[in-house]
């Protein structure tokens, strides 16, 4: 096995005020370490009028990208949107899908649906945020494909999704249901990767790495603890700020598989304005210290 390459999430685009410079540094880090593909864990670019003149020249950006880039589907993508309005903006082939690069087969799945009465919805135009049903599920539809697509590889296998797949404050209702399907992959699954949750985290279950890769923006807080970071004059053209912990730099990650190892190179900045803990900031079920970084991690495999 030999390959690298670039990967972010949860940009949010549309409540940024620096969106283009943060992926435009993506784009000339990755191309510059020679990555074999990028790849985009969601909530990333969706379309729709807001930030939208800045939305069609990041578009150019990755037009004019000599790399691969790939992308799953994001919570918030499905905000304003059909998932295949988004799929077609981003030019991104349907979900879910899989490909080979460097000697390990890449799974992308789309866990953006929920169950309500039994039957499972997929996200649009955000009728996830009105259901009392479970939120989010990976749908048997993927289930059966991810059983199928695993069964049909001889190499090991990397999955890749927004939201987690295994038990956490955001992740998949049905993670049990997640571990049946790859139990009895002939090649294994060295790591399954997700965004979402704005944290920098790492477990292992069954073999398998579970890992979440912080934002390349910021920290949601909340209305609760609104506070002004960049003062009136961006946050009025960008309302969103005033809610969140930004990041003064954009994070993202390499990873670099090899036979006996995963590496993955980080990257470390520094919330910008008003601290968490200054603001006595709280959240149900969030256990993780909230940082501007993505830790340098060397992960075994073999």
């Amino acid at each position: 096995m030999q390959v690298r390459f670039g990967i972010m999430a949860d940009a949010h685009i549309e409540f940024i005020h620096d969106g283009e410079a943060r992926v435009r540094a993506f784009l000339d880090t990755c191309i510059s370490e020679k990555c074999d593909f990028l790849m985009d864990l969601g909530d990333f670019l969706p379309p729709g009028e807001t930030n939208a003149a800045e939305k069609e020249r990041i578009r150019a950006l990755l037009r004019d990208c000599p790399l691969p880039f790939y992308h799953v589907l994001g919570n918030h993508d499905a905000d304003e949107n059909e998932k295949a309005s988004v799929l077609s903006y981003l030019n991104c082939e349907q979900q879910p899908r899989s490909f080979d690069c460097g000697g390990v087969h890449f799974v992308l799945l789309d866990a953006c649906y929920y169950r309500e009465d039994g039957k499972e919805y997929g996200y649009a135009n955000g009728n996830y945020k009105k259901t009392a049903g479970e939120v989010p599920v990976l749908p048997q539809s993927e289930l059966d494909f991810l059983k199928k697509d695993l069964g049909s590889t001889a190499l090991p296998s990397i999955l890749l999704s927004h939201q987690s797949l295994i038990e956490s404050r955001t992740g998949i209702k049905n993670p049990a249901a997640l571990r049946e399907a790859i139990a009895d992959a002939p090649a294994g699954v060295l790591l399954a990767i997700c965004g979402h949750e704005h944290v920098d985290r790492l477990e292992k279950r069954d073999g398998v790495y579970y890992y979440c890769l912080n934002s390349m923006s910021y920290y949601w807080a909340g209305e609760r603890y609104a506070h002004t970071t960049y003062g009136e004059g961006i946050e009025k053209a960008h309302p969103m700020l005033r809610l969140v912990f930004p990041y003064r730099d954009p994070l993202f990650a390499i990873i670099e598989i090899t036979d006996g190892e995963i590496r993955v190179t980080g990257r470390r900045s520094e919330i910008v304005g008003a601290l968490p803990e200054a603001l006595d900031f709280k959240k149900a079920g969030l256990h993780e210290r909230i940082t501007a970084a993505i830790e340098d991690r060397c992960l075994p495999i073999g």
